[in-house]
């Protein structure tokens, strides 16, 4: 890869993972499903998404984390939704000749020269968001949703259930804080005795660099 430059674990094992997908290519180059041992991968992933760092862990949630951002830009960029790769298979080919190595690489890949940092960040959020929304019909649009893979309906090994999306933790009193680091996914939802509880009152501050993440309020 990258003309014999090594590139960053991360992106070689999203890259490596994805691939593990391409037998399932039709005829439009579009992956249908996923692979077996992804999929398990994925529930450790949604499993653990708070404490998984995408791009320094190394362990199978991590594994499980990045395989799935990298399906998620394969597909954004079949659909047309990225601006300087119209296709997966033009991402693949900017991502493994590229001369930069890891974010640098990804920012160039996905939006040429107009690739900034920031732009890097709304696309976390983008893909967090899309954890959540995917599959649930509460929305349409082509940023927050899956096609190839439903995140919601992956067998459990030795079980008879089956994934039901990201873990969201519960919220079940008034103050609470917490702090999101590096590229990790937090989900929670409110506890509905709080907003029963007419003698309190529900405010949402949001602190410090908001700027670099996605907050999705459903009530």
């Amino acid at each position: 890869m990258n003309k014999s430059t090594i590139e960053t674990t991360w992106l070689t094992e999203g890259l490596t993972h994805l691939a593990e997908d391409i037998y399932s290519l039709d005829q439009n180059q579009y992956m249908t499903s996923s692979s077996h041992s992804n999929e398990k991968r994925v529930v450790s992933f949604l499993k653990n998404t708070e404490t998984t760092n995408l791009l320094y862990d190394h362990n199978t949630k991590q594994r499980g984390g990045v395989y799935l951002f990298f399906r998620y830009l394969y597909e954004q960029a079949e659909k047309g939704l990225l601006p300087n790769a119209h296709s997966g298979k033009m991402l693949i080919n900017l991502l493994s000749t590229s001369t930069h190595t890891g974010l640098e690489n990804l920012f160039n890949s996905l939006y040429g020269i107009e690739a900034t940092p920031s732009k890097f960040t709304s696309l976390i959020s983008q893909f967090g968001i899309s954890l959540y929304l995917s599959d649930q019909g509460i929305s349409d649009s082509p940023y927050f949703n899956f096609d190839g893979i439903n995140i919601r309906n992956i067998k459990l090994t030795n079980s008879f259930n089956f994934t039901s999306g990201p873990q969201c933790n519960e919220i079940k009193s008034i103050p609470f804080s917490h702090d999101i680091s590096g590229t990790s996914l937090c989900f929670y939802e409110v506890s509905k005795s709080i907003f029963t509880d007419t003698d309190k009152e529900f405010l949402i501050e949001l602190k410090h660099d908001i700027n670099s993440k996605a907050f999705l309020f459903k009530l």
